[in-house]
């Protein structure tokens, strides 16, 4: 008995999947292509962010005395993601401070 052949194909696994010189910032506010690896503009709305991000971590599970300075405490039982919820409304420009469960 003899195997039958089967068709032969062949995905190049080591191509990119899209032009290296060319990236699209979807979701990122921008809704243009920017070239590959520029630098984010380094106006007030970033820093804002950066700030944002770094109290969102700095006060993560209540560590700190961070409430009163806080725009938004998200509430939630053990394991419920409000780390990375937390992370990602400081990249939008909120102050969080998660508290534990």
């Amino acid at each position: 008995m003899h195997a039958r052949a089967l068709p032969q194909r062949a995905a190049p696994l080591l191509r990119p999947a899209r032009a290296p010189d060319r990236i699209h910032r979807a979701g990122l506010g921008h809704g243009r292509e920017d070239e590959a690896g520029a630098w984010p503009p380094l106006n007030s709305a970033y820093f804002k962010r950066m700030e944002a991000i770094g109290f969102a971590v700095k006060y993560d599970d209540g560590v700190g005395r961070g409430l009163h300075a806080a725009d938004i405490v998200p509430v939630g039982v053990s394991r419920t993601s409000k780390t990375p919820l937390s992370i990602y409304l400081g990249y939008l420009g909120q102050r969080p401070r998660t508290s534990p469960s």
